[in-house]
């Protein structure tokens, strides 16, 4: 780009509006999900509530990180899904396993997709407008992407995902780091620029006076052998009134999240002032002064300010009736004098199970009605092919959620690897990436449900190893290990899908027969580490060793 064009940007910031508007957004956004800037943006009201109460009431308010939590999480399963590629285009194997090292180590010894997960997918929710810019190492060819927020950024034209340039504000750390402290930072004199387009980056500062002269740091410019603006802009949701604005992925709960955020506010509150019993007791004397309000040379009793009646009671406090006066009042009830008005509960009540219903909405309305009601009773397998079709119903817009998300993130991805990849291997035309699609949603009781039915009637061996795979997935989901133990014994075990009283009647070689019979046995005996650490084939050999010497019973037991 021509430095005439550069300058009249710098001078005229034309797209200041799209700016504007992701900054404004970015701060609500921030608010909503994290509960940032919650002293300005959580509301309140005169009417309702005095200055010092709202103060309160914002100073405890607790953020929706909570919710968002519970909410998006099944979005994790777009990122570990199983399945999926990445095509790089005219590589060899040799060439693509290099590429694929790469960014599998790429963030910090992360993959890129762990980067996309934990950062773009983050800023997703909060910075729709903000951008993934590709960044270069001083001194070596190493690439990475870094998040710049729409805070940072002073311009740039959005096109779809893309932009033609990009003008970020430069502070005095930044200016620091790229000039090696060469150029001293005056704010009070000099706005300050990085400017990449196409063809370059630049750094230049532009005068505060009405002059706005803009000069270029001509011996500072930053490496750029991209051959396009390396930004990509982050959502890929257009705002209605206008297509170039982004939202978040998040916009059709926003309005819902933040009014949760309310009154959760206003429930903490009440919780704080109305939390405790009120004690209501008969005015009694002061134990110091006996009512008087005085004590010695008319002085004011300390302890009661001169009211004569005591202040409040102390727990060692105790009240002695005489039995004269309980003589005259045979009906006293002692309940009536000392007695404790207990809290609204069924006002609280009423606000915890609305904060309930107003998580759940907010659940539904992201994922798509989820009424699941998994059959349940003494006998689990009944009914199962209705309530296999009820849950895949229900669970169909979940799945569509899903993979709106991952189409999201492989699109990303591929972004990122087609700036980043052409630059390692010159060969390397396009990366094509797309991510696996076999979410696991059903309950593990569910899985087990299916699996067991499919192998009742007869579902071939191929589908029944993939369900039984992932009942495994489900029900070990949070323990790796013990997944791949899992996933190993069905390589290990003979006819996995079949009991002992079946293998029987299949005329089986009798080693194989053994092997089946006794792997229990061998299972039992065999050291933890042995099953850990040994590839499968090992692993079987040994439950082949293990049979060998056993004989095999004419009543052979049919349990299996």
């Amino acid at each position: 780009m021509k430095i005439e064009d550069i300058t009249k940007i710098l001078q005229t910031n034309p797209n200041r509006e799209y700016i504007e508007y992701g900054v404004k957004k970015h701060k609500e956004l921030e608010f909503i999900v994290n509960g940032e800037h919650k002293d300005s943006m959580l509301e309140s009201s005169e009417y309702f509530e005095d200055k010092q109460v709202a103060k309160e009431r914002k100073k405890n308010a607790l953020s929706n990180k909570d919710l968002f939590a519970d909410v998006l999480q099944k979005e994790s399963m777009v990122f570990n899904a199983r399945g999926g590629s990445v095509i790089y285009s005219d590589l060899d194997t040799n060439a693509a396993s290099i590429l694929n090292k790469y960014f599998d180590t790429i963030y910090n010894g992360h993959s890129l997709r762990h980067w996309i997960k934990e950062i773009a997918d983050e800023a997703y929710k909060v910075d729709p407008m903000g951008v993934v810019f590709i960044e270069k190492e001083e001194d070596e060819e190493k690439y990475y992407p870094t998040y710049k927020s729409i805070k940072c950024i002073y311009d740039y034209y959005p096109e779809g995902q893309t932009t033609p340039y990009i003008a970020f504000n430069l502070d005095e750390e930044e200016l620091t780091e790229y000039t090696k402290g060469v150029v001293k930072f005056e704010n009070d004199k000099f706005r300050y620029f990085r400017f990449v387009d196409e063809e370059s980056d630049r750094l230049f500062k532009m005068k505060t006076d009405e002059s706005k002269q803009v000069i270029e740091l001509t011996e500072f410019s930053l490496p750029h052998n991209y051959g396009i603006c390396p930004a990509i802009i982050i959502s890929d949701i257009p705002c209605f009134h206008d297509e170039e604005m982004k939202q978040s992925k998040i916009h059709k709960i926003e309005e819902l999240a933040r009014a949760y955020m309310y009154d959760r506010s206003v429930n903490q509150i009440t919780k704080l002032y109305h939390s405790s019993p009120k004690l209501v007791e008969p005015i009694a004397k002061c134990n110091v002064c006996k009512g008087e309000g005085t004590i010695s040379d008319n002085k004011m009793c300390p302890v009661c300010g001169g009211s004569g009646n005591k202040v409040g009671s102390k727990v060692a406090d105790s009240l002695k009736i005489p039995l004269e006066m309980l003589a005259e009042n045979v009906g006293l009830d002692i309940k009536k004098i000392f007695t404790y008005i207990t809290p609204d509960i069924a006002t609280w009540d009423k606000q915890d199970n609305s904060l309930i219903a107003q998580r759940q909405l907010i659940k539904s309305i992201y994922w798509g009605e989820d009424n699941r009601q998994t059959t349940t009773g003494a006998n689990k397998y009944s009914n199962i092919q209705e309530t296999a079709t009820k849950t895949m119903a229900n669970l169909q817009p979940i799945y569509a959620r899903l993979d709106r998300t991952a189409q999201w993130a492989e699109r990303l991805e591929s972004d990122i690897c087609n700036i980043i990849a052409p630059l390692l291997n010159a060969n390397c035309k396009e990366v094509k990436v797309m991510y696996g699609r076999d979410y696991i949603l059903e309950s593990t009781d569910e899985l087990f449900t299916a699996y067991v039915d499919a192998k009742t009637k007869g579902a071939p061996i191929f589908q029944l190893n993939d369900m039984l795979e992932r009942y495994y997935q489900s029900k070990y989901n949070n323990n790796p290990i013990e997944l791949n133990l899992a996933l190993k014994m069905m390589e290990v075990e003979p006819f996995i899908h079949s009991t002992i009283a079946q293998c029987l009647l299949m005329n089986l070689p009798s080693e194989t027969l053994a092997m089946k019979i006794y792997f229990n046995d061998w299972y039992s005996q065999t050291k933890n580490d042995q099953l850990f650490s040994m590839q499968s084939d090992k692993l079987r050999e040994s439950l082949r060793t293990f049979v060998k010497d056993k004989q095999l019973s004419k009543n052979v037991s049919t349990q299996n």
